[in-house]
């Protein structure tokens, strides 16, 4: 199982809205598979009322940023 703890904070990484969210894995297991993971989503960068294609797009920036908890990152390249 992997759990992912979600925020929404101005963060560093969100300043001057460069980035829409960022994730990273925080726990592997013996295997080094990912147990715990962290998404934050930059709320300067999110727009709600932009209708149902905003909400595809920040769909995909979710699944994107889940997918780098999952492993497909720089650095975990090196586990496959």
């Amino acid at each position: 199982d992997t759990v992912v703890y979600v925020t929404m904070e101005e963060s560093e990484t969100c300043a001057g809205n460069a980035a829409l969210a960022y994730a990273l894995s925080c726990q592997r297991d013996q295997m080094d598979r990912p147990t715990f993971g962290h998404v934050n989503f930059c709320p300067g960068s999110l727009r709600p009322a932009g209708g149902a294609q905003q909400w595809r797009h920040d769909v995909a920036t979710a699944t994107h940023e889940i997918i780098h908890i999952l492993g497909f990152s720089p650095s975990s390249f090196a586990f496959f």
